[in-house]
């Protein structure tokens, strides 16, 4: 169970069995995007917000499904300090970009689980994230999605979808928590 303000693992596989199995394909190359949206009685009806995301990384010329690889299939996000107690579902997405020259050519990895928050008294997120609904959070020509890696390198991708929650970066707590992905 996570404590808001936290660090939580996800780990992206092929399989549960090792960890040590690849999480896909190394020519699928692309960002990351996390969210979360509290749970609700119609699932229709959840908001989610991005509380990850890693693009192209200059520095090391990587893309976050890279430093993923790099690191067995594990990326570390920060749990919002300020969410409120209760029932979420945390939305993992790998976006592969090899074929997202042409349209609807991108490939997306999505993944949900069910995840329990505690350790916040709030009871609203302040300043409020950008909400988005899935379906509908993406359109196939947004920046990001309709998208040649092989003339840009990366060097001018913008990952796709809304702002980062919370706008400012919070320092991470010592504790992880950690959850499994396997790709279907």
């Amino acid at each position: 169970m996570p404590t808001a303000g936290t660090t939580f693992s996800v780990n992206w596989r092929h399989h549960n069995d090792t960890l040590q199995d690849n999480m896909v394909s190394p020519s699928h190359r692309g960002p990351c995007m996390i969210y979360l949206g509290k749970v609700t009685a119609n699932p229709d009806d959840i908001k989610w917000f991005k509380i990850y995301e890693l693009g192209f990384v200059k520095e090391s010329n990587k893309w976050c499904s890279d430093v993923a690889r790099d690191n067995h299939g594990k990326v570390d996000v920060v749990i919002p300090k300020d969410l409120e107690n209760g029932r979420y579902i945390l939305r993992t997405e790998l976006l592969a970009l090899h074929k997202a020259a042409d349209p609807m050519g991108a490939q997306f990895y999505p993944n949900c689980v069910h995840i329990h928050i505690t350790g916040s008294n709030k009871k609203f997120l302040d300043p409020p994230p950008e909400y988005v609904s899935f379906p509908g959070a993406y359109k196939p020509d947004d920046k990001g999605i309709l998208y040649n890696h092989r003339t840009d390198k990366g060097q001018n991708y913008v990952v796709p979808g809304p702002a980062v929650y919370p706008p400012v970066a919070e320092k991470p707590a010592d504790e992880p928590n950690s959850i499994d992905e396997a790709p279907e």
